[in-house]
């Protein structure tokens, strides 16, 4: 409502709307009004139309967006400059909009009713004009204010170049801004088998916090570098850009080359449009991804064959309350095809053995609390790859202890042989079938799992940062699978048991949680953390991980 009022004192004029809310106070005061009484004293006194503004606010879902078309400046014989200016109207929504003309020694400003899809205007400056800016006070509700500003340059007036603020990147917090874009830098460093230290650079830029997410990373791994001359690998990623624009509709492009890996994708997700204060919240997605390996030295064998994908995706996902539960699920189809680098043919010096699969997967968790402290949760996966001759390449089947390769690909924690988190520090990304227990290079192509927890909370302090929330839990995981162990019990069933502890922390804008799994009990430990061929199945093992377990 104070918006829909700051948005007519817009229209009409500070001193017209003094007088709007003198006269409907004066007029109704002490009596039932609508809509209708205050437009009809709003129109009377500002001498306006309001009937679209009025239509636009209260009746719909319009968008506005102005942006800066052709420029043209001209010296006149006085020596002053005229610039015209070309205005355009690229949403339904419309709305007086100013027009700003900034010289080195003075600036102009106007303003432009903004009805017609195309207007022109011309602003005159003693200066030679250097800027030109659409809505300078951000008054007019624009909703992409990125196409707002040209500058002049040595060949004219350029594209259209939004205003963009370049800070340090404090990695757990986003800034945002409503006139321009946000940039952070930061250094990236870690390590990893093959390549030593890799260093290097990374920029992440946003618009609105949603809009034109732009990251860029490259690192040199320097290792390579000292010995083979620098290996360079890179990561860039846009998401949600503002041409790409619709309703309940995220989009995402990657191209990369990093550490043994290199592909692109690009992926669609769109919200279905549901009731605003109850009812389920539904999600559906479609994704097509290339992704190859070209060094063996970063890839860890149990994950990776030396081969590409090229898949296809599509996906439903949802989540709802019903009463004191919650429900959350999804279904992911996918299919395409593979393709084995296996050396030397009759005619080439390479051989790609190709051959296509088809990949279904379904997953469904309910939680709900217990008591005032505590909660309880049950999770069911079910995944299933068949290749058409043979079983798909190691990177697509399903991992019983959580993410497979293409899941922590972000992570350079985890993606390489010998990186920070692997090996000895059994870190755990949720995924799979969750049987944390497992080594994570256990996997299979055919599985049917279930997780059960409960925690209860034992030290709460709402106004701390770090250890905001510590809470204990018991775990059980088991998994039936397509996969045959016969040391300490056979069979295709596989499971865990244990306790833990996670601790809730927020750091700037981030709230994350740590979280230790100590697995005492794994039915088969030649197959587990650390194991060995003369582990028992009740020995300590322990586990580490930042995000919830489902």
């Amino acid at each position: 409502g104070e918006l829909f009022y700051h948005q007519l004192r817009e229209i009409v004029g500070p001193a017209a709307m003094k007088q709007i809310f003198r006269t409907y106070y004066d007029r109704w005061n002490l009596k039932h009004v609508d809509e209708g009484a205050f437009r009809q004293v709003a129109e009377e006194v500002s001498k306006r139309d309001l009937s679209g503004f009025f239509a636009q606010w209260l009746h719909g879902t319009t968008l506005y967006d102005y942006g800066l078309g052709r420029i043209n400046a001209k010296r006149r014989t006085d020596g002053t400059w005229v610039t015209r200016v070309e205005v355009r109207r690229n949403e339904t929504g419309a709305f007086p909009v100013e027009v700003l003309v900034r010289s080195k020694t003075d600036s102009t400003v106007v303003r432009v009713e903004g009805l017609a899809e195309r207007s022109s205007v011309d602003v005159v400056t003693r200066g030679r004009p250097r800027e030109v800016v659409i809505d300078p006070r951000t008054r007019s509700h624009d909703w992409n204010m990125t196409n707002n500003r040209k500058t002049r340059g040595w060949f004219g007036w350029g594209g259209v170049t939004g205003r963009r603020q370049v800070y340090l990147d404090r990695f757990f917090s986003t800034r945002t801004y409503r006139d321009r874009t946000a940039a952070a830098l930061a250094p990236l460093v870690w390590y990893n088998d093959a390549g030593g230290v890799m260093v290097g650079a990374r920029s992440r830029s946003n618009y609105l916090g949603r809009f034109n997410q732009v990251t860029y990373q490259r690192t040199v791994a320097t290792k390579d570098c000292c010995q083979n001359g620098a290996t360079d690998h890179w990561l860039f990623r846009l998401k949600n850009p503002t041409w790409a624009y619709r309703p309940r509709l995220s989009t995402q492009f990657d191209v990369h080359h990093l550490e043994g890996r290199q592909g692109a994708a690009v992926q669609v997700e769109r919200q279905a449009k549901g009731h605003l204060g109850f009812g389920p919240t539904t999600f559906q997605g479609a994704s097509l991804r290339w992704l190859a390996t070209y060094d063996q030295g970063y890839l860890d064998p149990a994950l990776y064959d030396n081969a590409g994908t090229v898949e296809a995706a599509w996906w439903l996902r949802s989540s709802a309350r019903r009463g004191v539960w919650s429900v959350a699920g999804r279904l992911t189809t996918a299919g395409g095809v593979e393709y084995r680098n296996r050396g030397a043919g009759f005619d080439t010096d390479d051989r790609y053995d190709t051959q296509p699969y088809l990949r279904l997967s379904g997953e469904a968790a309910i939680q709900r609390p217990l008591g005032s402290r505590g909660t309880f949760g049950v999770r069911v996966f079910g995944g299933w790859v068949e290749g058409k001759t043979s079983d798909p390449v190691r990177q697509r089947w399903f991992y019983l202890s959580g993410a497979d390769p293409y899941q922590q690909l972000d992570n350079p924690f985890v993606r390489s042989r010998g990186a920070l988190l692997t090996d000895d520090m059994h870190f755990h990304s949720p995924g799979g079938a969750n049987v944390r227990g497992l080594a994570r290079g256990v996997a299979v192509t055919r599985m049917a799992a279930v997780n059960v927890e409960a925690d209860r909370s034992v030290l709460r302090r709402p106004k701390a940062k770090l250890f905001q929330d510590t809470r204990l839990a018991l775990f059980g995981d088991v998994a039936l699978t397509d996969g045959f162990f016969t040391y300490h019990g056979s069979g295709r069933l596989v499971g865990d048991a244990g306790a833990g502890v996670r601790f809730t922390h927020t750091i700037g804008q981030t709230t994350f949680v740590t979280r230790f799994d100590v697995p005492v009990y794994v039915s088969h430990p030649d197959q587990a953390i650390g194991g060995a061929r003369d582990d028992a199945s009740f020995r300590f093992r322990w586990t580490i991980g930042f995000s919830p377990t489902f």
